[in-house]
């Protein structure tokens, strides 16, 4: 009988007991170890197909997740995605502000980034040539802050005072044509909290437009089926941690962290490989939730405990030492 007619049940006891079984499977070639050489064990194709029977069982389970899942929010590239069976609804997030107040945080950035593996050595034309289009673009920036009407007069002071500071800089550093590496680190520690502080005026405006945005959607869906949401973020990958629109749907959904609804994406991601992604999360959490006692467990590397066990009890040189 073919592994995938054992995923006709609906039960979820009776799906998810046949993937414990297959993966079990994977221990049964043990018995007869004995009776084979080592060279045999390697090269049986019995360990091959024990696997692929786990595979092909792990994967129909995900089908069934997918073919079963309740309406998805898809956050990323600008735009909130519905979906919900075979209706596809997406809505624009625009926050003009909150762009502008990232640019403008991205060239303080910049400014670091030109000067950091420079620091004590005289500045090269190609250098003074890039730090003064900077500082054009940031007068640009600062005069568009300045006469801006939809920015709350604490934003406007903040988002200015740091164009200011920045471009008594750079002025100072075009001038000498040299910056050291105390002025350096001393200018970018003197700006950091107004950075951060630009960027959580940025987040007022943006999460108020996601937040309308994610409701309007929600409209057209049922409350029953609103409890079955799960939401995928897309976003780089180094800004995964604490990242601001899953912080935004776990506010949402009341759940805690990167759970068990909301799923953390690279941005690269397609719709499909997301909603893969997706599957593999639920279904990992109910495997390790039945085996360990804990829904995170096959989240983290199965071997990792292993490992740090086995490191423990092995002598190991460091390199260098």
């Amino acid at each position: 009988m073919k592994l995938r007619s054992l995923f006709n049940s609906n039960k979820p006891s009776s799906r998810l007991g046949t993937l414990a079984l297959s993966m079990a499977l994977i221990l049964l070639p043990c018995a007869s170890a004995e009776e084979l050489p080592l060279e045999k064990l390697h090269s049986d194709s019995q360990w091959q197909n024990v696997n692929e029977q786990f595979l092909d069982s792990y994967a129909q389970e995900k089908h069934f997740i997918l073919a079963n899942l309740g309406p998805v929010l898809v956050c990323g590239h600008g735009q909130i995605l519905l979906m919900n069976g075979s209706e596809r609804k997406a809505i624009p997030i625009k926050a003009p502000l909150h762009d502008h107040l990232k640019t403008s945080d991205h060239e303080v950035l910049e400014l670091y980034i030109l000067l950091k593996d420079k620091a004590g050595h005289p500045l090269n034309a190609l250098t003074l040539d890039r730090l003064r289009l900077l500082q054009l673009s940031l007068e640009k920036t600062k005069t568009t802050f300045a006469a801006s009407t939809a920015m709350s007069n604490a934003s406007k002071r903040n988002a200015v005072d740091l164009m200011d500071r920045t471009l008594v800089f750079i002025k100072a550093v075009l001038k000498d044509q040299i910056v050291s590496k105390t002025d350096l680190y001393a200018f970018t520690r003197s700006v950091g909290n107004s950075a951060l502080e630009n960027a959580y005026f940025a987040m007022k405006g943006y999460l108020a437009d996601l937040d309308k945005k994610t409701q309007e959607l929600l409209c057209s869906v049922p409350l029953s089926e609103q409890s079955r949401l799960h939401v995928i973020v897309y976003e780089s990958h180094m800004a995964q941690k604490d990242n601001a629109e899953v912080q935004y749907f776990d506010k949402l959904l009341n759940d805690s962290g990167e759970g068990m609804r909301v799923i953390f994406c690279d941005q690269s991601y397609t719709e499909e490989k997301a909603l893969d992604s997706l599957a593999t999360h639920m279904l990992d959490a109910t495997i390790g939730e039945s085996f360990f006692g804990d829904p995170w467990r096959m989240h983290r590397d199965l071997r990792a405990d292993a490992a740090k066990r086995a490191l423990s009890e092995m002598d190991i040189k460091a390199i260098g030492h």
